[in-house]
């Protein structure tokens, strides 16, 4: 039979698992064995390798602050550079739909498409987490059939790949990466994602990206995404089409609409990583320099303690010597 003592080591070592028949007997027992299981205050060598591991990370915070705030500028002069071609297009589009009385519906119905657009990199504030929240959402929503129809992803940056794979994987129809790059996005490397994307068959679609407001802020938007169909759908017939193929005319220009439109949400979405990364190692370096002098406080404080106690034993067997003499 199992004694007394092995049964509380079996019980402490399980989480106790195994209750005593005679949880009385267990008091005697109390003096010798502890289940709390507390951890001995941190010693002065364990405070000190601390210290220096935390001033190793705040040097890496403010070296990948300095960097993001050298590519700031040239982001934020990419992004203004395309700002107007793509504002152009989107007030063309807003003519047409005006012409046509086109409005998109509030619950889209059939075979819908989300555009989902995160970054390649970490280390940047909320800027993919509050898209794939919103991803997250949607997702929700259709397998709560809150919403008919059917849905399908398409995952742009490594972010998107990476958080959505749980809730969206099963649906996902493509994904792409390394769209950005370390320097920003080039129209010349966009160009096969935006062509497979225009290509797409869908009844309805939203791009899901985030809106530049200051280098401090920004806004998580779902923008409607006009598909092929609605543009062929679109009353243009008052448009001249220099071909003379008004449907090859259109496919073209939806193309071009949307190979325009990634890589202006692209560049938008590069600035504003630059921006918050920069804010975010900016809080993280103040907020280790914070913990360092706390830790620093802790160990003189430890430090002082030990040579107060090591006077106090001193001055105490000198006492004893004293008296003994």
């Amino acid at each position: 039979m199992m004694s007394l003592w092995n049964t509380a080591r079996l019980s402490s070592s399980f989480g106790y698992r195994f209750a005593l028949s005679n949880p009385s007997a267990f008091v005697g027992l109390q003096a010798n064995f502890d289940g709390n299981q507390t951890r001995n205050m941190a010693t002065l060598k364990e405070v000190k390798a601390r210290i220096r591991s935390v001033k190793s990370i705040q040097k890496i915070t403010k070296s990948m602050k300095l960097v993001a705030t050298t590519r700031l500028k040239k982001a934020e002069e990419a992004f203004e550079k395309n700002k107007p071609s793509f504002l152009r297009i989107d007030d063309f589009l807003m003519e047409m739909k005006a012409d046509a009385g086109f409005s998109f519906a509030e619950k889209p119905e059939g075979h819908r498409l989300i555009v989902c657009l995160t970054t390649e990199r970490g280390l940047c504030g909320s800027v993919n987490s509050s898209v794939n929240r919103i991803v997250k959402r949607i997702a929700g929503e259709y397998e709560s059939a809150k919403i008919p129809g059917t849905v399908t992803y398409n995952l742009l940056g490594n972010k998107a790949a990476q958080g959505l794979v749980r809730d969206c994987g099963e649906f996902t129809e493509w994904s792409a990466k390394g769209l950005g790059g370390r320097s920003g996005p080039k129209f010349v490397d966009i160009l096969p994602v935006a062509e497979r994307l225009s290509k797409a068959e869908f009844d309805s679609g939203t791009f899901v990206r985030n809106k530049f407001i200051n280098l401090l802020s920004f806004q998580t938007l779902e923008v409607p995404l006009l598909s092929k169909k609605q543009l062929l759908n679109l009353a243009s017939y008052a448009y001249e089409y220099d071909s003379g193929n008004r449907e090859e005319t259109l496919d073209n220009f939806h193309q071009w609409v949307t190979a325009v439109s990634l890589f202006s949400f692209l560049a938008e979405t590069h600035c504003i990583e630059i921006g918050q990364r920069m804010t975010s190692m900016d809080n993280a370096t103040k907020n280790a320099g914070e913990l360092i002098k706390r830790l620093t406080m802790q160990y003189n404080r430890r430090r002082q303690a030990n040579i107060t106690t090591e006077i106090t034993e001193i001055v105490s067997g000198a006492a004893a010597v004293e008296e003994d003499l």
